[in-house]
This record gives C-alpha cells, structure tokens and sequence, in this order.
C-alpha cells in the first residue's frame, strides 16, 4: 500500500484541472508575498472560498524550492504515511489493518483513475490536485485510526492525541469537513464510562490523561484557526456564503437529493471493479448506512464508526451544495466504503470457512489469500491501467510551461486582463480582472476598443467564457469573433486540453507567435510565416450543423465531421443565443498539406475568423521553462488604471470634469452610465448656462447611475470633490467610492436620504451626520479615502470624521446612482474631480497573520509525534521481550 501511494503521488501524472491554476493563486500569494488573499475571486485582502491551511501548506513547500506538482503531493503523501504507521503500531486484528489499508488506498486512488479516465474522454471535471479534498479525506482517516488505536492501546495519550490533532486538522482544511472534530467526543465520553470516572477534573491516572490528550490535540489546531483566521473572517465568510449559487445549506431534503444526484454521477465514471466495491453508491444507499453497521460489527473498528458519523452526517443531510468536482467531498465516505468492503469480505469469508470446518491450518491462510485478492483488485482498477503516464523521471510543471509560453508571447512586463479565477498562465507581469469592466455590468458606453487598447493583452480560455451579464449578451470570445480583438498568441495542450489551452488577444495586430505541448514533453514553437508549414485556424461554428455532437462538446465533433486532422485544437463557447443554438469559436493547427484540401468543407459550415500560417521549430520543455529564469512575482491589481499607474511610475493626478465638452441630452462621455427604464442620466443647463449631469428616475423598480469610466482613473483615489443639487429631500441618492470597478465591491458609501438627511453606511446601519435642502447647491469633499476611515467636508466645513469604511482596501471609482425603488427624482451635479495617487498592488498592505505561522509549523509537528511514536512502540517491544525471555 505504502508503494502504491509512493507511485502515486509522486511518479505518477498529475493531471491539472481548472481549480488547480485557479487556487493556485493563494498559494503563490502566499509564498510570493506571506499573505493570505485570493485576488484572481476578488478577495484581494483575504481567502473564505476555502479555508487557507492548505495553501499555506503548499506555499511553504514552494518557498522551500519545490515546484507545484511536488508542493501538492507532499502534504497527503504525509498524511497516508502516518496512517500507515498507526495501522502498523496499532493493536488491530490483521484482517482489520488488510481493511484499512484497503480503504485508505482503494478509497481515493480508484474515484481517482475513474475520473483521470473521463479526462482522457474528454469530460471536463476532475480532481483538482491544489484542492484541499484529497487532505480533509486521508487527515480524516488518519485521525480516526489514531484515535481507535489509542483507545485499543489502553488509552495511549500519544496516539490519542495524534488522532485528535489530524481530525480537527481536517476540519480546518475545508468547510464540508468543519464538524469532523467532533469526532473526539465518543472517545471522550468512552474513557469515562471505561475508567468509571465522573467530570475531566475529577479524572485520575489514565481517564485523565487520556481526555487531556485529546482536547490537547483539538486544540492546538483549533485554537489557531478560530482566533488568527475564522473569528477575523466571520463576515467575510458569510457574505461568502450567502452570494447567489454558493448557499451550502438548504434543509436535509435537498441535501439529500444532491447526494444521491452525486452518487448517479459518480457511478457513471465507475468501472467494474469500482462498481463492486462501492456498490452501494449504485444503489444510491448513503455510505454511512453501510459503512457504519459493517465498521461497528468488530470491536476495533467500533469506534472508527461512531467517530467518523457526524461528519459524514453533516455532508450528507446539512450540505446541498455538493459540486461535482472529482468527487472531492466524497473522499472521506468512498474510503470507509472501501474499508468496510474489505472487512466485510473477511468477515463473509470467515463466517464461510468455520461453516464447512476446514482444517486450523488452511484457516491461517484466509487473511493473507483475501489479502491477495484484495491487492488483485486494487491493482486492476490502477491508474496504468488506464494509461496514466507513471515515470521515474522528474515531474515537469505544465503550468510553469504554459507560463514560460505566455511571457515568450508578451514580453516582461505585459498587463493583461484575465476572467475571475484566470492568474499565472498567461506570462502577466501586471494581472486585473477584466469581468467587472464587461462582463457583470451594463456596458452601452464603454469604446470596447479603447478599453481593450489600454492592456497588453486579453486572455481567453475554455473555461465560462459563455457566460455573461451584459445588456448584448457578449463575452471576450464574442469580441474575438466579430473582430474586436485579434489573436497576438495562443498555447495548446495534449496533455491537459481543454484545461490549460488559451488564446491571447489583443485590438492590435502583431505577428502570432504560438506554442504547443506534445504528449512526450516536446514544445512546438509556432511563429507566423509565409507559406508556412501549419495552420492556425479559428472558426464560428454551430452545434445545428453538427448532428454527431459527442458529449465532450463541438471539437472534436466538428474536427471529425469535417476531416480536419488536427494537430491541436480546442473550442471557447460563446454565450447562448436567444434561438437556444450553441455556437464556438473552433481553433486547431493543422499541417498546411492537410487543411486546404478540406478548406471548402470548413468554410461551407463555419464562418472562418482566421487562418494564419506558421512555421515550427521543436524545444523541449526544460528549455522553454528557462524563460522563468528571471520570473518576478505578478502584480495583482483591483483596476486597469493601477496596473497601468504602477507600470508606467505614474505617481498622481487628477480627472476633472465639468461637462463642458459633452453634448447636451447626451451621456456624459467620460462616464459610464446605466439607465433602467423610465430613467435618464444626461447633460443638460443648469446654474449660470453652465452644464450639468442631470440624473433623474421615475421606476418604482429599477435605478440609474452614473460612474467614472475606470480608463480613466490611473490610481487609488485619494480624494473626490464635487458640486451636486436635489430636486427633493423625499427620494435617495447614493455616492460610492468603489474597491472594485463595478460596483458590486463597495468601500464608501454615503446618501441623500429620503428622510432630509445626509448620512454614511458603516457596513450595518446608516449614520446621519447633516440635514440638506431641495435646491440648494451643497459642495461636498472627500478625504482620505485610502486610508482606514476617511473625512467629509461640506461647503469647506469639516462635518464628519473618521468615518468607517465598508471593507478595507483601496478605492479605484467612484459612482453616483438612484436607489432601487426611489421615484420621481432629479438631481444635478455640476462639476467632479477625482485626484489619485499612483496604485498600489491589491494584495498590498495587510501584515503576514501569525496563523501562517502555526499552519506552517503543524507538518513539522505532525511528523515529530509520528517518529516519537515510533520510538516508543520500538522501546515497548524490545521491554517486552526481555521479560518473556
């Protein structure tokens, strides 16, 4: 057992999924800058998605020298390590430690293989290796056998303390194991019952002992984790929670239904040998329901199964937000499946051969033959099987090759806007989210050209690009087929397509370059040529066309159906039309030879975006990765405007606008505007035949509003100033500074109230401060605005100090808009002046926690513990057969 997970986790592939670049970034924050923050999902100051232990742990590994893939292996390599020293020190039967081997490897390698083997078919789930699931699910294991061990070893504290550390370890590695830890309670109230002792402090000798052990292991990973990060992140944690699709709670019927709606899922990827032993997921019977009977039968697995019941209980009746990836939360259920299959296959066998009377001798061999074949199936159901790549050579990180491929195409010191989730691959030296800009707003506006003209690059992958909030249905693969953007760059994979390919797009024309990852480590570089050897193609194509549609999208379908041989390829979906038609933009390389034969065909059921020539020299991988030579850590933005500020050494500056420019009954130009019906932002005359935004909303539902086109602002804004008029003290009018360009990320806010007040928000409650008047022109500033609180001045005087800010960090645009609700209202503004100062990097300021130092001192101490234990069952052994010598 111990062999196969040396194999696995670090001989063979790793097979990368869309969540493994996506939280890859908390780590690489983590070991670039020893923060915790997960920019590339917004939280530019802090990490909810999941709890950061686990990022931690790698960004310790990466700091240490090792790449990716080996910062990723380690930490549960560990954990199977220790398992495997408890089950041997441990006083279990030896069909019981066969069983747990069992479980511990057949549990997670065999879900495992099964969905590698829908990646090789093209599904696109899968485990995600930088995901804590893997973690949760063998520290949870780990524990448990701890515990049961200490218990069997007369309440050893040692173990019992092991055990409770790596269970409550496991529930701060991911939310859907956070109740595991209580796990500890059996054992706690088993001692007592066992000692015949009453509360801990009237505990002697060992009932004493024992429960200190436990509770010290609890919380020593405990208390860490609820004071350093979970008590400080409450809020943010759930206002995480609470965001639309990501409620983990809906009632026990729901939670249910996602399970058994998991369980059909999975069984899909099962084969035989994986349907056979978890059976009971094809039956769609909860695990636990079988599990546990079988596990309590036997009196030193009785307690795995009591202790190991409220976490699979929370996941199965509390959790409804059960997302398929690579069956991650299941980990934990599949391998006591696994353990109690095992065990129940000795216990069926046992029961058979005392029913027929065999000779004690043959008995004997029961446990080693069952053994045997259980080892049979483990290895017929094995990842080479399959073709899973198993090499003794050094594994190579595709995505520092894919990286090396982008900084290849930009050059050093590229900005580039990527989508949420998107970071590292793409060669950036300067990252911002681009979905904020045009992808979660109204854009009517925005010069998509200019916009787009200010980055180096757009980067496009496979990955929810069809997906989109604006009012033309448009994604960045959209502007990339009406001609928006243009292809600058690109990088194919064979060995983890669609995951990792991607297109670099650009507004202006430069000469491609390209590169292409072979399935033996061999780099094709592709560099736009006259009658080039290869083609680089891009089509608009639509799934009516293509009745043998396979399941793993247009591709290889339309590839197929047309005769194309394609070298590489891949598709970027577009959003779905109003008509329900699905259409993708359909790249592959071909061989010059091959594609014009079949040009006709091609052009007769797709409209071609491009068709690009190249020539091609060959690399091999290492060599493309010395361009990371001089890599320096990626700068991470909240705007484009800082990006280009901190780029450029752009140190302040002001945006001034009076309006003088614009056209009257016009959109203010320099602004971005958002009108819902029966609402108007426009300019008109006002004071003195001067001009002035006119903002007006007479919708009981809807609202308007009015923000500074971020392409403006090339900074953090230190200040605003502006003049501004109400009609009416009966309707309100919100000014917001905002952290993110959107909107939706609000760090000051302040209102002309319905009650004739002027007030600002703290996060919880409005706070009054000043009494306005309809038709008076009020001069409002205000100060500070990067810093922690900021002033407000009205008509020069100082009417509000040390106001709180919403949520820290800085403001990059500011945005005046109606409430929702509010009706027939006007207001006037003037004259507006943003002053900035040169932007800083979004992970900028906050100090290193001191969590990330106890996180990274658990590993250390989880090792310690298991050699100490070693030594001492060494010493016990060697004691005990002096005396019976």
């Amino acid at each position: 057992m111990l062999l196969v997970a040396v194999i696995w986790s670090f001989f063979m592939e790793r097979r990368i999924f869309y969540d493994d670049y996506t939280l890859f970034n908390p780590a690489y924050i983590a070991a670039n800058y020893g923060l915790i923050s997960y920019p590339a999902h917004t939280q530019y100051y802090w990490m909810v998605v999941h709890p950061p232990t686990q990022y931690l742990m790698m960004a310790a590994l990466i700091k240490i020298g090792f790449s990716s893939p080996y910062a990723e292996a380690i930490p549960p390599f560990v954990l199977i390590v220790i398992a495997v020293v408890l089950v041997l020190t441990g006083k279990f039967s030896d069909e019981v430690k066969v069983s747990l081997f069992f479980g511990l490897i057949a549990g997670s390698l065999l879900p495992w293989v099964a969905v590698i083997r829908g990646l090789d078919q093209g599904f696109s789930i899968g485990l995600g290796a930088t995901r804590p699931d893997l973690d949760v699910a063998f520290a949870f294991f780990a524990g448990l056998i701890g515990l049961e061990s200490g218990r069997l070893d007369n309440w050893d504290p040692k173990k019992l303390f092991l055990g409770s550390l790596l269970l409550t370890y496991a529930s701060v590695l991911h939310y859907s194991a956070m109740i595991a830890w209580t796990g500890i309670c059996p054992y706690m109230f088993w001692v007592a019952r066992e000692n015949r002792e009453g509360l801990l402090f009237s505990f002697k000798g060992t009932g004493r002992k024992a429960v200190l052990a436990i509770l010290s292991g609890a919380l020593l990973v405990g208390i860490p984790y609820m004071l350093m990060w979970f008590i400080p992140n409450f809020h943010h944690i759930i206002d995480w929670i609470n965001q639309p699709g990501q409620e983990p709670f809906g009632g026990v019927a729901a939670a249910v239904r996602a399970h058994i709606r998991n369980y059909t899922s999975m069984y899909s990827f099962f084969d035989g040998v994986s349907r056979l032993i978890f059976f009971p997921v094809g039956f769609e019977i909860p695990i636990v329901l079988f599990s546990t009977p079988v596990l309590f039968c036997r009196r030193d697995t009785r307690g795995i199964a009591v202790s190991s019941l409220p976490c699979l209980l929370f996941l199965l009746l509390l959790i409804q937000r059960k997302i398929q990836l690579g069956f991650g939360y299941f980990y934990p259920e599949l391998i006591l499946c696994a353990t109690a299959f095992a065990l129940l296959v000795f216990l069926s066998a046992k029961s058979i051969f005392e029913s027929i009377r065999l000779p004690r001798n043959l008995h004997a061999l029961v446990t080693p033959v069952l053994a045997v074949v259980l080892m049979i199936l483990l290895f017929s159901g094995s990842g080479w099987i399959y073709g899973v790549d198993v090499s003794i050579s050094p594994r190579l990180d595709e995505m520092a090759i894919a990286r090396a491929a982008g900084k290849e195409i930009l050059g050093p010191k590229a900005i580039v806007g990527e989508e949420i989730g998107e970071n590292y691959i793409y060669g950036e030296a300067y990252w911002y989210m681009i979905n904020p800009y045009v992808l979660w707003d109204k854009i009517g506006n925005l010069n998509l050209t200019q916009f787009f003209s200010k980055s180096d690059a757009i980067s496009l992958d496979s990955w929810g690009n069809d997906v989109t909030a604006n009012e033309y249905n448009e994604s960045i693969a959209s502007w990339y087929a009406n001609r928006v953007l243009n292809v600058r760059g690109f990088y194919f994979s064979t060995r983890h397509s669609p995951v990792l390919d991607y297109l670099l797009l650009s507004v202006s024309l430069y000469p491609v370059i390209g590169f292409g990852l072979l399935g033996n480590w061999t780099v094709m570089r592709f560099n736009q040529q006259i009658a080039g050897d290869y083609m680089f193609v891009a089509a608009d194509c639509s799934a009516a066309d293509f009745p043998l549609l396979q399941p793993t999208g247009l591709t290889k379908a339309i590839l197929t159906d047309l005769g194309v041989p394609a070298l590489f390829s891949n598709a970027y979906p577009l959003p779905l039309a109003s008509s329900g038609v699905q259409r993708e933009i359909v790249t592959f390389i071909s061989a010059s030879r091959s594609y014009f034969p079949e040009r006709a065909l091609v052009s007769s059921k797709c409209s071609i975006r491009d068709e690009i020539s190249l020539g091609a020299n060959f690399m091999s991988a290492q060599e493309l990765l010395n361009a990371l030579t001089d890599d320096r850590p990626i700068q991470f933005f909240a705007s484009i405007g800082e990006a280009l500020a901190a780029r450029d050494h752009i140190s302040n500056g002001t945006f001034n606008d009076n309006f003088s420019t614009d056209v009257y009954g016009t959109a203010p130009s320099s602004w971005k505007v958002y009108e819902a019906p029966r609402t108007q932002v426009g300019v008109t005359s006002c004071v003195n035949e001067k001009k002035c935004a006119l903002i007006t909303d007479n919708d009981s539902l809807g609202y308007a509003e009015m923000s500074v086109s971020p392409i403006e602002v090339l900074g953090d804004v230190c200040s605003v100033e502006f003049d501004l008029l109400a009609e009416q003290t009966t309707q309100p009018l919100n000014f917001y500074g905002n952290s993110i360009p959107s909107g939706k990320g609000i760090g000051i806010e302040l209102a002309m109230r319905e009650n004739g007040m002027i007030s600002y928000f703290d996060g919880l409650s409005w706070n009054d401060f000043f009494r306005y008047r309809s038709g008076t022109w009020y001069d409002f500033m205000i100060t500070r605005m990067g810093d922690q609180t900021y002033d407000v001045y009205i008509n020069g005087s100082l009417v509000l100090r040390n106001a709180e800010k919403i949520q820290l960090g800085p403001i990059i645009g500011v945005m005046f808009q109606t409430y929702p609700g509010a009706q027939v209202g006007a207001w006037y503004l003037s004259w507006v002046k943003v002053s900035y100062e040169q932007g800083t990097s979004a992970i900028g300021t906050p100090p290193p926690l001191p969590y990330q130092f106890v996180a990274y001192s658990l590993e250390f101490l989880i090792g310690a513990f298991t050699i100490l234990l070693l030594l001492a069952n060494k010493r016990r052994r060697r004691i005990t057969n002096l005396t019976i010598s």
